[in-house]
């Protein structure tokens, strides 16, 4: 997928501020549960706090890709939950007849990823594949895949897979805004340790998050699923405050 490079993040007073911190902490590699913490928050709240940051996309400029392509994954989800994964997919015009499950999910990624033309576009997909990663890393089959998906379809499962993936999505933007930052202040070897910690870090709080909604079936095109998708982010973001 990659990521954007020579990402310029904003120059106000509190990013300022906040890229020293950032740079600081990054020099000793991967931080410590604290400081991790301390940054996400800060992060969040640079951008204008976790709602101004959900719904107009803070100083960084969001486009909502991230809600778009959450609202394709709840869709896909509950399609293969109540019509089953081959019924599904044939629906989306995707040809897996004979193909390696691999080329399936591949293809899978593009459709539900969407066009990468913007960074925000890129930073959904990124974290989409991150996604992907993790659910299907083992699959040897279709049959794979939809027990996967089904036994996360039921409300509360599906409300923490989209929160798992909206913390990705966090992430990523994360990255793309100090990685070329990072590489150049504090070298490759200290600023991925960094990065992956605070990727670590986010992973970790969300798997302890308690989840107190349970999404039953809705139109994941229409509006409801609109604003559900922006509600689970802006939940995902008051996890970590800011």
């Amino acid at each position: 997928m990659g990521t954007s490079t020579n990402y310029k993040a904003p120059t106000s007073p509190p990013w300022s501020g906040f890229k020293n911190i950032v740079t600081r902490v990054a020099r000793n590699g991967s931080p410590d549960s604290e400081s991790a913490q301390n940054i996400v928050r800060k992060y969040i709240a640079v951008n204008g706090g976790a709602r101004n940051f959900s719904s107009t996309g803070g100083s960084i400029g969001v486009q909502r890709a991230g809600q778009a392509v959450a609202r394709n994954l709840g869709g896909f989800v509950r399609s293969v939950s109540s019509i089953g994964l081959r019924n599904t997919l044939e629906q989306m015009g995707l040809d897996f007849e004979g193909r390696p499950v691999s080329e399936v999910i591949t293809r899978l990624l593009d459709y539900l990823g969407g066009p990468a033309s913007s960074i925000d576009e890129v930073d959904a997909r990124n974290a989409l594949s991150d996604l992907r990663d993790e659910l299907f890393r083992d699959v040897q089959s279709l049959e794979d895949m939809e027990r996967i998906l089904d036994e996360r379809s039921d409300g509360e499962m599906l409300d923490g897979l989209l929160t798992n993936f909206f913390g990705l999505y966090l992430y990523h933007q994360f990255y793309r805004v100090f990685y070329d930052r990072l590489i150049n202040r504090v070298g490759q070897v200290q600023a991925e340790s960094f990065l992956e910690g605070i990727k670590d870090y986010i992973q970790s709080t969300l798997r302890n998050r308690t989840v107190t909604r349970n999404i039953g079936t809705i139109d994941w095109n229409g509006e409801e699923g609109q604003q559900l998708a922006q509600n689970i982010f802006l939940e995902t973001l008051t996890v970590f405050g800011g």
